[in-house]
C-alpha cells in the first residue's frame, strides 16, 4: 500500500467521525477543507519565521474557508489549536507527517509556483541541506510524478550548495541517498513508466551494506551506471560491495573514475585498490584518496603531474595519504634546481652510510588560495617544508618511520607561538595529528602550550603527539582540560599510567 493513500484514509475517516458528532458536511465540503489545510500546510512549512512552522497563527480573515470549517477541523483532530489568555490561538496538526502529507497535496496541484515557493524560502531563510523535504519527496512519489522528480533535483541542489557553504558531510549523503532510493521504491510501486528520481550524491561504505535492501541496492547500481556524468559527490569504502562498480574492466585493483566529469566532494578510503584512473580535477573542492598501504598509484600521480595545480583554485581539501610519489608537487621546483638543493641539506644531516629520503616541499599547494586541509599521512619522506600553515584549519602528517622531521617542527613551533595567540598559526589550526615524529620534552610542552593559549576547543582530544623519543610507540591525547590525559610510565609497563598534571606545561 502507497504511503500517501495510507494518510488518505487517515484523514477521511478522521473527517467522517467528526461529521457524524456534528451531523454536517458533505465529500464537497471534505475536498474543500483539505485543499485550505494543504495551502496552510504549506505556508506555514516553508514560512519566512522558522518558529512559525509547526506550530502557527492562521490568520482566519485570509483564510475564510478555514474559518467556515473551523469547528469542524478542529474536532476532527487533523488540526488542534492551543490558547493562552491575552494571545491569539496557536494551530498545529495532529503529527508533522500530516502537515508533509498535505504540503505535498499543496504542491502537486501548482508545483511550479510552489517550487519558486521553496527555492525562495532556501535561498533566504533556510540554512539546512534540504533534507527535511524527505517526506514530502516520499508523499510525492506516489502521488505526482512529475513533481517528485523535481524535488528530488530540487534536494539534491540544496544539498550541493550546503557542502558548499559548510563542507562535505557523510551522514547527510547518506541520508539523502536513502531518502531517494526510498522514493524510488514508492515511486515504481506507483509508476511502471520506469522513470528515475535524481541522484548525484553517492555513499558506498558500511553503512550501506548493512541497511539497503534488495530493490535498493539495485536501484543504487543503476545510479551509479547510467548516472556517471551528473555526480556531483562520492564517498566510497572498497571494502564493501558496490565498490565492484568503480573498478576498471582490465584491473579491479584500480579505480575508474573516468565517466565521473562534475565530481566536487570525492573521498575514497582504499584497502584493496592500489590506482585510481580518469580523475577529473577541474572542479574538486575536496579531494581526499587515502591508501591503506603505500601505493605509487602511477596514474593517479600522472593525473596530478600533467595538470596545472594552479587550476585547482576551488579546491579547499588534500588528502593523499599512503600515496608514496609527489614529484608532481616538485614539477616547477626540479626545473629551478630547488628540489636538488633540499636533497643536498637533507644529505648533510643524515647520518653516513644511512639510507636518504627525500624532503616534500608543499610549495606548490600555496598557490592554492581557499586550501583549508591537508592530509599526508604514511609519508615516505624524511621532512616536510613550505607548509602554508596560515590557510590551514586541518593538518595530518604521519611518516612511515620515525623522522625528526626538524623543518616542520620548526614551522609548527616558530608560527605556533605569537605575542598575540589569536593572530597565531593555531587560531585557525584546530584540527593537527603528528605520527612517527620524534620530538623533545620542550618541543612538545611548547606545541601543546601554543594549542592551549590560541584557545583550541574539545576538538584537541582527537589531537596525538609523540611524547618523547624514548617512547616512539607512545602517544599522548591532547585535551585542554586535562581531565582525561594520561601518560604511560614505562614502555616496559603497559598497563601502568600517570596522569599528566597541568604544571608540566609551565615546568
Amino acid at each position: 500500500m502507497k504511503r500517501s493513500d495510507i494518510y488518505e484514509m487517515l484523514l477521511k475517516e478522521r473527517w467522517s467521525e467528526s461529521c457524524d458528532k456534528i451531523n454536517s458536511s458533505s465529500r464537497s465540503e471534505y475536498k474543500d477543507v483539505i485543499s485550505t489545510l494543504s495551502e496552510i500546510a504549506f505556508a506555514k512549512l516553508f514560512a519566512e519565521d522558522e518558529n512559525q512552522t509547526i506550530v502557527f497563527e492562521i490568520d482566519e480573515e485570509k483564510n475564510v474557508n478555514f474559518a467556515s470549517h473551523k469547528d469542524a477541523c478542529l474536532k476532527s483532530g487533523i488540526i488542534s489549536s492551543t490558547k493562552v489568555p491575552g494571545d491569539s490561538p496557536q494551530y498545529y496538526f495532529l503529527h508533522t507527517t500530516v502537515q508533509e502529507y498535505l504540503a505535498a497535496l499543496c504542491i502537486s496541484k501548482d508545483s511550479a509556483k510552489r517550487f519558486v515557493d521553496i527555492k525562495h524560502s532556501y535561498k533566504n531563510n533556510r540554512g539546512e541541506s534540504g533534507l527535511n523535504l524527505s517526506q514530502i519527496l516520499i508523499f510525492l512519489c506516489s502521488i505526482n510524478t512529475k513533481a517528485a522528480i523535481k524535488i528530488s533535483k530540487e534536494m539534491n541542489k540544496l544539498f550541493t550548495v550546503f557542502c558548499d557553504r559548510n563542507g562535505y558531510s557523510i551522514w547527510e549523503s547518506r541520508m539523502l541517498q536513502d531518502t531517494i532510493l526510498q522514493g524510488q521504491i514508492e515511486l515504481d510501486r506507483s509508476n511502471s513508466s520506469g522513470r528515475k528520481l535524481c541522484l548525484q550524491h553517492i555513499s558506498i561504505d558500511e553503512y550501506s551494506d548493512l541497511t539497503l535492501k534488495r530493490n535498493a541496492a539495485t536501484d543504487l547500481e543503476q545510479y551509479v551506471k547510467t548516472n556517471q556524468s551528473r555526480i556531483v559527490s562520492l564517498y566510497i569504502d572498497d571494502e564493501h560491495n558496490f565498490a565492484f562498480l568503480f573498478a576498471n574492466r582490465r584491473d579491479d585493483k584500480v579505480f575508474d573514475l573516468k565517466n565521473f566529469k562534475g565530481l566536487k566532494y570525492l573521498h575514497l578510503t582504499m584497502t584493496s585498490v592500489k590506482d585510481v584512473i580518469g580523475l577529473n580535477l577541474s572542479h574538486l573542492v575536496e579531494c581526499s584518496m587515502r591508501f591503506a598501504t603505500p601505493q605509487l598509484a602511477p596514474n593517479l600521480t600522472s593525473t596530478f603531474y600533467n595538470f596545472d595545480i594552479e587550476c585547482l583554485q576551488t579546491i579547499q581539501t588534500i588528502d593523499l595519504s599512503g600515496l608514496t610519489d609527489f614529484h608532481w608537487l616538485h614539477k616547477d621546483l626540479e626545473r629551478k634546481g630547488i628540489q636538488k638543493l633540499l636533497k643536498l641539506k637533507g644529505l648533510r644531516r643524515s647520518h653516513r652510510g644511512s639510507e636518504q629520503k627525500e624532503i616534500l616541499d608543499l610549495r606548490r599547494l600555496g598557490k592554492l588560495e581557499h586550501l583549508t586541509e591537508v592530509g599526508l599521512k604514511r609519508l615516505s619522506y624524511s621532512d616536510v617544508v613550505n607548509l602554508p600553515v596560515f590557510r590551514l584549519h586541518r593538518l595530518e602528517v604521519a611518516f612511515n618511520e620515525l623522522q625528526q622531521a626538524t623543518q616542520l617542527m620548526s614551522t609548527l613551533l616558530t608560527h605556533g607561538t605569537c605575542q598575540n595567540e589569536q593572530e597565531g598559526l593555531f587560531s585557525r589550526l584546530k584540527d593537527l595529528y603528528l605520527e612517527n615524529i620524534r620530538m623533545s620534552e620542550e618541543q612538545f610542552r611548547r606545541l601543546l602550550q601554543s594549542f592551549i593559549k590560541a584557545g583550541v576547543d574539545k576538538q584537541c582530544s582527537d589531537t596525538w603527539l609523540p611524547v618523547d623519543k624514548q617512547f616512539s610507540d607512545t602517544w599522548l591525547p591532547v585535551d585542554k582540560q586535562f581531565s582525561d590525559t594520561w601518560l604511560p610510565v614505562d614502555k616496559q609497563f603497559s598497563d601502568t599510567w600517570l596522569p599528566v598534571d597541568e604544571q608540566f606545561l609551565h615546568s
